[in-house]
C-alpha cells in the first residue's frame, strides 16, 4: 500500500509500506510538496483572514507542554524566543501595526 510518511530524519515520501514495516527503495521525495501543500491550507483558513495573516495548529507533545505549527504573514508578524522576550498572545496584539 502506498501512503505519505516520514522518514527517520525527517523527509517526507509517498513510498509502499513493507510488510515488516519499512518503506520501500522506490520512495518518492515529496517533502517540499507537503510543506506547499500544508502552508496553502493554513492561508486558505478563516482564522488566517480573521487574525490578518496568522494562523496555525496546536499539538501536544508526548513528554508534555505543546508545539505549535504557525504560519503568518513576515510584513507583519515576527518570531520571538520565550526565554528572551515577553510573549503576548497574537489576538492582544495590535494587528494593525
Amino acid at each position: 500500500m502506498k501512503k505519505v510518511v516520514c522518514g527517520y530524519f525527517g523527509t517526507i515520501y509517498y513510498a509502499t509500506i513493507l510488510k515488516d514495516g519499512r518503506i520501500s527503495k522506490d520512495r518518492v521525495d515529496i517533502t517540499d510538496d507537503a510543506i506547499n501543500a500544508v502552508v496553502d491550507h493554513i492561508m486558505q483558513m478563516s482564522q488566517y483572514t480573521a487574525n490578518k495573516g496568522f494562523a496555525g495548529y496546536d499539538f501536544n507533545k508526548t513528554a508534555g507542554g505543546k508545539i505549535e505549527f504557525c504560519v503568518f504573514d513576515k510584513d507583519k508578524f515576527g518570531v520571538y524566543n520565550k526565554s528572551k522576550y515577553k510573549l503576548i498572545k497574537i489576538d492582544e496584539a495590535d494587528q494593525e501595526k
